[in-house]
C-alpha cells in the first residue's frame, strides 16, 4: 500500500472472456496514475488486437533442460526426496523448456512412486518418455546401413504404446542434434548437452557422412508428421523413413569416396 507504483498481473490473459477483455481494455486505455498492468500469456495471438497494440511485448525464451534439472534437483533435495539423477534429467528434458512443466512433472513422479525412490524407470513410465538410447540405436543402424536393425528399432519404439507424435518429434529432435554437432564441430555447450552427450552426438554425426543426409531425414520426418494427420500408417511411414535414410547415407558415403 505504501509503494509508489502498483503492478497488477493478469495471468493467462488469453483466457479472458469477451466481457473481461473489454473491461481490461478500458483499464489499459485509461490506467489509474502510477499503475502498471502485466498481462502474462503463452498465446499472445489470442489477445484482442486493441489490447495487443497497447502493450509492449516481452518474450521469455525456453529454459535449457540443464537449468531446469538444477532447479528441480534443488527442490527435490529440500523436500528430502529419494531420487536418481537420471530420473530428474528425464523430468527436465520432458518439460520442453517450461519451468511450470518441470514442476508438474516432478509432482507427477512423486505421486507415481508414492514416497518411494524416483528412478529413471519410474520417470519414463510416468511421463511416457522414450529412452534416448533408442534414438541413438536407431541412427546407428541407419549409419551402418543395417535395414533389419533399423526396422527392429522402429517396431520397438511403436509397440510400447507411446504417442506417435512424440516418437516422430523425438527422432526429428535427435537428427537436429546430429546436424548441430556436425556444423558446430563438438562445441555443443550452448545447447545444454552434457560432455558425454556431446561426444556421442558428434561421433554419430560423423558416421552420417554429410549434413545433406541429415537435412533429407528432417524433411522426410516433417512429411511423415503431416501425413499422420491423414491417418497414414505410422509404422509403414517410419519404416520407409529408415530405408530412405540408409540409402541417403550410402549416397553421401559414395560422394565422399568419389572425391
Amino acid at each position: 500500500m505504501e509503494c509508489r507504483t502498483k503492478y497488477i498481473i493478469i495471468d493467462e490473459a488469453h483466457s479472458l472472456t469477451r466481457e473481461g477483455a473489454e473491461a481490461a481494455l478500458k483499464m489499459i486505455e485509461e490506467p489509474p496514475e502510477k499503475v502498471r498492468f502485466i498481462l502474462a500469456t503463452t498465446e499472445p495471438h489470442k489477445l484482442k488486437e486493441t489490447i495487443h497494440s497497447r502493450c509492449i511485448m516481452w518474450k521469455f525464451n525456453q529454459v535449457g533442460w540443464s537449468e531446469l534439472y538444477s532447479h528441480i534437483k534443488g527442490i527435490a533435495i529440500k523436500e528430502g526426496l529419494n531420487f536418481e539423477d537420471s530420473a530428474l534429467k528425464i523430468c527436465a528434458k520432458a518439460s520442453k523448456g517450461s519451468v511450470r512443466n518441470s514442476l508438474q512433472n516432478l509432482q507427477t513422479l512423486m505421486n507415481y512412486v508414492g514416497g518411494g525412490e524416483i528412478t529413471a524407470t519410474a520417470a519414463k513410465e510416468a511421463l511416457g518418455t522414450v529412452d534416448d538410447k533408442l534414438y541413438f540405436d536407431l541412427m546407428d543402424s541407419i549409419a551402418q546401413g543395417d535395414a533389419a536393425k533399423a526396422l527392429y528399432y522402429i517396431n520397438y519404439l511403436l509397440i510400447d504404446g507411446k504417442e506417435i507424435g512424440l516418437i516422430i518429434n523425438g527422432i526429428n529432435t535427435h537428427v537436429s542434434h546430429l546436424l548441430k554437432a556436425r556444423i558446430l564441430q563438438k562445441d555443443l555447450s550452448q545447447f545444454s548437452f552434457s560432455e558425454e552427450e556431446s561426444k556421442r552426438y558428434c561421433e554419430q554425426s560423423d558416421a552420417m557422412f554429410s549434413g545433406q543426409a541429415l537435412l533429407a531425414m528432417m524433411k522426410q520426418l516433417r512429411e511423415i508428421s503431416f501425413g499422420i494427420n491423414y491417418n497414414l500408417d505410422p509404422q509403414a511411414e517410419l519404416e520407409e523413413f529408415a530405408i530412405s535414410a540408409i540409402q541417403e547415407v550410402k549416397r553421401a558415403k559414395k560422394r565422399v569416396t568419389n572425391k
